[in-house]
């Protein structure tokens, strides 16, 4: 294969980098003219690029002085294709390599290229030399141990500080662990056919199953089609573990893209609850607006409505109302390697300030001795644990009645917490 697999690899992270787009709309525009081979190209190596993208920004500055993100993607693609792929031969690799720095009047003459060659065969050990004997511009204790994670420092120094220094390295070393795989079925769609799941999963309780095999979930035909969605094993046990009510009023709130709407609807629908679904933003969760909202069941209803709104549509006070609020969101971590990338650390407070404000917006339409369960597929324990208490501290006619926390270093590697909240009566 010819270098034009860089040209392409680049223009997919330089738009992932500077304009935050995602891996998914990155390779897809950048895929355009492109033959099957170069696709793939494109695709694996930029993807193993941002696997490992703290560790090369420390090579690319801490050998070359290379702190622009240009320079940075170039010696990052040669970097990985030398060390992992192979797609282009080594010595035109390195020409290239030439050619693109001079751009930047960066140097690369032979001692450069022998400290390179050395970071190519033993990466950690490229990593201990450059932060034990070189200048770069920000490295701490943290550095390292982001290098070989993959995982920002700050995310880190946030897990060391609530967590202490055990449980955050549990934390961090269990993220970038391929996690047990999970999807629930989706009993409203008539149209999935049992045959097409005994191949490659096992059903492990009433419509929950586990997937078999170690690739992605997400590349098997039935989950593409939605037959199937994927979901962490915790959040099937959060509905299933919810007070069963039998023709009450339950409502499912979200802001973020989800699968949890699922057993939530197949669950109290089977009550014969009147059951509502809302999100504030139908392109989030386009599934369930595009093949469960056309098919107009019985006592289901699914709304596109803020927090606020949702007045509006609720006629009655809720024996149930499950919040699921825009949030970090941490769980990607672990299977969108760009996400810890192109997060933004300074929007954290907005984000906290807006879910504590939504919990308190959303309690308004819980019946007295009803229950109010927030949910966030993260660990930042100011999501959690804090903004739960706040809420409390604020809202003395809830009580907690349950809070879990599910940690990656657990057996099914779960990222979540969820509080049940009741509303204590008159």
């Amino acid at each position: 294969m010819n270098t034009k697999v860089y040209d392409l690899s680049f223009n997919v992270l330089k738009s992932i980098l500077r304009e935050h787009a995602t891996f998914s709309a990155a390779i897809k525009n950048s895929s355009k003219g492109s033959t099957k081979d170069e696709f793939a190209g494109m695709s694996s190596l930029s993807g193993i690029f941002l696997r490992n993208y703290f560790a090369i920004r420390v090579i690319a500055e801490g050998i070359f002085g290379a702190t622009q993100d240009e320079a940075v993607i170039y010696i990052g693609l040669v970097y990985v294709n030398n060390m992992f792929k192979k797609l282009v031969d080594e010595k035109e690799s390195l020409t290239y390599l030439v050619n693109k720095l001079n751009l930047y009047q960066i140097k690369f003459d032979d001692s450069i290229k022998e400290e390179f060659k050395k970071s190519v065969e033993d990466k950690n050990a490229a990593i201990k030399n450059i932060l034990a004997t070189k200048k770069i511009t920000s490295k701490s204790p943290r550095t390292y141990l982001s290098c070989v994670t993959n995982i920002p420092e700050w995310i880190i120094k946030m897990l060391h500080t609530q967590y202490g220094r055990d449980y955050a390295l549990d934390i961090i070393h269990s993220l970038f662990k391929m996690p047990k795989q999970y999807a629930v079925l989706d009993s409203l769609l008539e149209e999935v056919n049992a045959s097409e799941l005994t191949d490659k999963f096992r059903e492990i309780e009433p419509t929950l199953y586990e997937y078999k095999n170690k690739t992605s979930i997400r590349k098997e035909n039935i989950v593409r089609d939605a037959k199937l969605m994927p979901i962490q094993k915790a959040e099937f046990d959060m509905i299933k573990n919810l007070p069963s009510v039998e023709g009450g009023a339950v409502t499912f709130f979200t802001q973020e893209k989800t699968s949890i709407y699922v057993p939530f609807i197949n669950k109290y629908l089977a009550l014969n609850n009147k059951v509502s679904v809302a999100c504030d933003d139908p392109k989030i969760n386009s599934d369930l607006y595009a093949k469960i909202k056309p098919l107009k069941k019985d006592g289901l209803d699914i709304y596109e409505s803020t927090g606020s709104e949702l007045i509006a549509h609720l006629s009655e006070k809720q024996d149930i109302f499950v919040y699921l609020p825009k949030n970090s969101n941490f769980e990607q971590l672990r299977r969108t390697p760009e996400y810890g990338i192109i997060f933004e650390a300074q929007s954290l407070d907005s984000l906290i300030e807006g879910e504590l404000k939504g919990l308190e917006e959303v309690g308004q339409y819980v019946r007295d001795g009803g229950k109010l369960v927030y949910a966030v597929p993260t660990f930042n324990i100011k999501e959690t644990m804090i903004t739960v208490h706040k809420f409390l501290e604020d809202r003395k006619d809830f009580k907690l009645v349950k809070e879990s926390t599910f940690f990656p270093f657990e057996k099914d590697n779960s990222v979540f917490y969820y509080a049940i909240l009741e509303k204590k009566e008159n």
